[in-house]
């Protein structure tokens, strides 16, 4: 009887992740033909699909003044579950998926030394997600689909960036002995 070992799970999960971000760039079918290697038939099934998922996206903070959208990466994997000849049920887990914006203005922190230093900067926000969609999949000739449903989300982790700006600094040097300067 075997039993189930989370490391060597783990293991083939980040190995796999790595061969389907590379097979993804070329043809998404060679990763999914690694994936079936890897964990057998056990996961692949006429009635199920596995497979990694992953690209970039653009996310922006509504109502917030000269935000800007900011570029993130996302990675997970997917579960077609076969309702009915081309209806699925699809679910799976987006572990590295990040949202934020960029260019707002920055805030008090009641300190006059940053507060000074920071008056012109940029905040940027940065909040990591792990999402779970649920989603109703239906295919067209097995090239298009549409997906409409749910994607419940938990924050893992928000990071919040400043970055100042200095406008008219002036930097003192020291001058060395024997050297001139010309103006």
């Amino acid at each position: 009887m075997k039993f189930f070992n989370i490391e060597t799970f783990t293991k083939k999960i980040i190995g796999i992740l790595l061969i389907q971000v590379f097979f993804a760039a070329f043809n998404p079918a060679k990763g999914q033909v690694i994936i079936s290697l890897l964990f057998g038939e056990k996961l692949n099934s006429p009635k199920i699909e596995f497979g990694l998922t992953g690209g970039l996206n653009r996310s922006y903070f509504n109502g917030m003044s000269n935000s800007e959208g900011l570029n993130n990466f996302n990675l997970g994997f997917y579960f077609h579950i076969l309702l009915k000849n081309q209806s699925y049920l699809s679910t799976g887990v987006l572990v590295k998926s990040n949202v934020g914006a960029t260019g707002m203005p920055t805030y008090s922190f009641g300190n006059p030394d940053f507060d000074n230093l920071y008056q012109d900067g940029v905040l940027t926000t940065n909040v990591d997600y792990f999402y779970v969609p649920i989603m109703f999949h239906q295919r067209f000739n097995n090239r298009w689909y549409v997906e409409a449903g749910l994607q419940p989300s938990y924050e893992i982790k928000q990071r919040t960036f400043l970055k100042p700006i200095f406008k008219g600094v002036i930097f003192l040097t020291r001058s060395t002995p024997g050297m001139t300067t010309n103006d």
